[in-house]
C-alpha cells in the first residue's frame, strides 16, 4: 500500500473542517440567531413517517440520492503547484516523504483528489429540515400536496442529534474552488451551497459524518439516528390531511410517549393574498 493511500490527506482535510464546525455549541449558534431553534420536516403520511414519529427515528441521505444533481456535487478544481500542494499536506500532519508520494501519484492522476472529495461527500449523511411551516411549495412538493404533515423540532431538547446544522446558501452562480488553496471554505459550501431556485425551501440541513454512520449501533440501518423523545414537540396537519391520518398520527404519539406533542392543522388564508395559516387543534 502507497502511503498516499495509508494516510488520506484529502479526506483528512475533509473531516478537519467539518469536525471544527461541529465544535460550535450549538445553542450558543441559536442564541446568538446564527440559526433558529426550531426546525420543521415536511412529510407524506407513510410507513417511513410512522417510524419517525413511534420509533424517533430520522434517516440521514446521501447527498448522491439528492434531487438536485448540483447539490454537494459543485465542480472541484484542484491544479495547483508543487509548493501549494507541499503546504496543505504539512498542514494536515503530513512529512517530507509523503509530500513527495501524493504530488507524483497526483501528477499522474489529476482526478485524484476530486475523486476522494466526491466519494468522502456522498458517505456523509444529511437530514434536511426548513426554517418554514407555512410554505405553500413545501407543502405541495414534499407533504403529498397538503396531505401529509410538519413536524415541529426544538433543537434544544436534544442538541447531539443535531449537530451539525447548516443553513443553506442559495446562489443564482455555480461556485468553483481549488481544493489546495480554498479547502477550508469549499468543504463546507459544498455541503451548504444550492441553486438559488431552490431558496424557497430556506433549507437547514443536519450533517452526520463518515465516521459517526460507521460507528452508529442504534439501528439495523446505520443512516437512521434517533433523537430525543421531547425533541419532537409539534406535529402540523395539511389544508387537505384526512381525518383518519390525523387519528393515527394521535394515536401513535399517544402509544410513543409523546403525550407533550402539540396539534395544529393548517387553512387556506382568507382575503386577496395567498396563504397559510396554522390553527390549534
Amino acid at each position: 500500500m502507497n502511503i498516499y493511500e495509508k494516510n488520506n490527506f484529502v479526506s483528512l482535510g475533509c473531516y478537519k473542517i467539518i469536525k471544527e464546525n461541529q465544535a460550535k455549541p450549538l445553542l450558543d449558534l441559536i442564541k446568538q440567531g446564527q440559526i433558529p431553534c426550531y426546525l420543521y420536516k415536511y412529510k407524506a403520511i407513510d410507513k417511513f413517517t410512522h417510524s419517525i414519529i413511534a420509533n424517533n427515528e430520522m434517516y440521514f441521505n446521501s447527498p448522491e440520492n439528492f434531487n438536485d444533481p448540483y447539490d454537494c456535487n459543485i465542480p472541484i478544481e484542484s491544479t495547483s503547484s508543487d509548493e501549494n500542494i507541499r503546504d496543505w499536506i504539512l498542514s494536515n500532519g503530513g512529512n517530507e516523504e509523503e509530500v513527495t508520494v501524493f504530488i507524483q501519484h497526483f501528477r499522474n492522476n489529476p482526478d485524484y483528489v476530486p475523486t476522494i472529495i466526491k466519494k468522502h461527500m456522498n458517505a456523509n449523511g444529511i437530514c434536511c429540515f426548513s426554517k418554514l411551516y407555512d410554505s405553500i411549495l413545501m407543502w405541495s412538493h414534499y407533504a403529498d400536496y397538503h396531505k401529509g404533515i410538519c413536524l415541529k423540532f426544538d433543537m434544544t431538547k436534544d442538541p447531539f442529534f443535531f449537530l451539525t446544522p447548516m443553513p443553506v446558501i442559495y446562489s443564482q452562480c455555480l461556485p468553483h474552488y481549488n481544493y489546495f488553496c480554498n479547502g477550508e471554505e469549499q468543504v463546507i459550501q459544498i455541503l451548504q451551497t444550492k441553486f438559488a431556485a431552490w431558496g424557497y425551501e430556506q433549507e437547514i440541513r443536519v450533517v452526520k459524518e463518515e465516521d459517526e454512520i460507521l460507528a452508529n449501533k442504534n439501528s439495523a440501518n446505520p443512516r437512521i439516528f434517533k433523537f430525543k423523545n421531547e425533541a419532537l414537540i409539534e406535529i402540523i396537519f395539511g389544508t387537505n390531511t384526512s381525518e383518519e391520518d390525523i387519528k393515527i398520527i394521535k394515536k401513535l404519539c399517544e402509544k410513543s410517549g409523546k403525550n407533550h406533542v402539540k396539534f395544529s392543522k393548517m387553512k387556506l388564508k382568507e382575503g386577496i393574498h395567498y396563504g397559510l395559516e396554522k390553527v390549534d387543534l
